[in-house]
């Protein structure tokens, strides 16, 4: 008989059998993003950029853990979980007015910390946070129905189970999350988060086909002009990651003659 590989983490599942076991508990959750980390990878290049999503996790785990310790009679169970330039956080409590204010310290003061202690940080990137708590019908039967299936080993409908919950959990935080990227735009009063979103979406998806077209048109004409293919070979453009101003100049140039 096959053996299945479990996908769920420990940490989440202790999360969620502890709120299992007491329904009188609060489960929260938390989504994090790093706003304008495009712009600095196109800046200074990625591995730089993975030594600066490195050190935000790190300093972000750092400021959440820290009010968990403090408030460890109230939070049972917590835990964080980096994901590249993307967080996800779940904890059960036993006082709501805690939960909220550890809401509100998401934002400024995570921010600040980050900037007060990296020793590599950026005023362009910040991260924005989405938090919620869960109401026990959104989640409730699902959560059960998970820690039954661990609880009994079957591996492979629990895997499912937890994808289904998690995705139940991280919709509701991307839409928080999306409230607050868009405030700027009076996106909650006027009822349109998830359009504003996709509206991103599509330009998100006429980028990636304009990019690549201009690549195969590029490496077409440097395939037949061994002059400019020969400077460029020895140009900063090729030897290191990042861009100058004068850089994006060239590109710009170079995709504008036909």
């Amino acid at each position: 008989m096959k053996k299945h590989q479990r996908i769920w983490g420990r940490k989440v599942l202790k999360v969620l059998e502890t709120y299992d076991c007491n329904r009188e508990l609060f489960l929260f959750g938390v989504t994090g993003d790093f706003d304008d980390l495009g712009v600095f990878v196109s800046r200074y290049g990625r591995p730089l950029a993975e030594n600066l999503v490195d050190i935000y996790n790190r300093l972000i785990g750092a400021f959440m853990y820290r009010f968990i310790k403090k408030h460890s009679k109230v939070i049972p169970a917590f835990c964080m979980i980096p994901s590249g330039e993307e967080i996800f956080a779940t904890g059960v409590a036993t006082n709501r007015l805690v939960v909220n204010d550890f809401f509100l310290l998401l934002g400024d003061e995570v921010n600040n910390f980050i900037k007060e202690n990296a020793p590599l940080a950026d005023e362009d990137v910040t991260v924005s946070f989405g938090y919620k708590i869960f109401s026990s019908d959104m989640i409730g039967t699902a959560t059960s129905r998970l820690v039954e299936l661990v609880r009994t080993r079957r591996v492979q409908e629990a895997s499912l189970a937890y994808l289904e919950l998690m995705l139940v959990m991280r919709r509701e935080l991307a839409y928080e999350l999306d409230r607050a990227k868009f405030n700027f735009l009076n996106a909650s009063d006027l009822n349109l988060i998830t359009f504003f979103r996709n509206v991103v979406y599509a330009k998100l998806q006429n980028y990636k086909k304009e990019t690549r077209e201009a690549l195969i048109t590029l490496a077409d004409r440097l395939n037949h002009d061994a002059g400019l293919r020969e400077r460029l070979q020895t140009m900063a453009l090729n030897l290191e990651y990042g861009i100058t101003d004068e850089g994006a100049q060239l590109i710009n140039e170079l995709l504008a003659e036909k």
